[in-house]
């Protein structure tokens, strides 16, 4: 379980480092990238470690995920594979807005976020200098850290959810084959 925990701990580390710098970027992307190839190869270190053992392979194979962390672990899956073969993934801060049925998203950049902005009432107004502005939106705010490429998810919540199931199916492990 050695190299399977150093695995995990590795992933846990650039977790950290992708909360650390949600604000600076690049390093908020260069974490994230780093995070999704870490993590995703905890398992693949495990079933080394201990796919000779008996009753493995099968404990293994019955693991069911339930639909909720079968859509984080495709996510993952998804956004590893983007990393790894096509090419970095970017972080970025999204606003949304949202009230009385319509929703609004944005790339935002850092700087323009405000602290207490979450969950407060907002009004914005988007136009060209100097005119009258062409679109005002007016509803409560939320920040998340998306990526450039598919801002559905919070990659920090989703990478945090992904981890926790990490962990718990490598605790699970512990405990049965160790």
């Amino acid at each position: 379980m050695e190299k399977t925990l150093f695995k995990l701990e590795e992933a846990k580390f650039f977790l950290h480092k992708i909360r650390e710098e949600r604000t600076n970027e690049p390093f908020c992307s260069y974490y994230f990238n780093a995070f999704l190839s870490s993590a995703r190869s905890v398992l693949w270190v495990m079933r080394a470690e201990y796919s000779k053992i008996e009753g493995w392979e099968e404990w293994y194979q019955c693991k069911k995920a339930t639909e909720e962390e079968e859509k984080i672990m495709h996510k993952i899956t998804k956004y590893r594979n983007l990393s790894q073969k096509e090419g970095s993934l970017h972080t970025c801060d999204i606003l949304k807005i949202e009230d009385d049925g319509f929703s609004f998203k944005i790339e935002c950049p850092t700087e323009m976020l405000v602290d207490n902005m979450h969950g407060n009432k907002m009004f914005l107004s988007f136009g060209i200098a100097d005119k009258e502005p062409d679109i005002e939106i007016e509803g409560f705010a939320s920040l998340t850290k998306g990526i450039k490429e598919d801002d559905e998810f919070d990659i920090l919540q989703l990478s945090n959810q992904y981890y926790e199931w990490l962990e718990n199916v490598i605790h699970e492990c512990a405990e049965k084959f160790s």
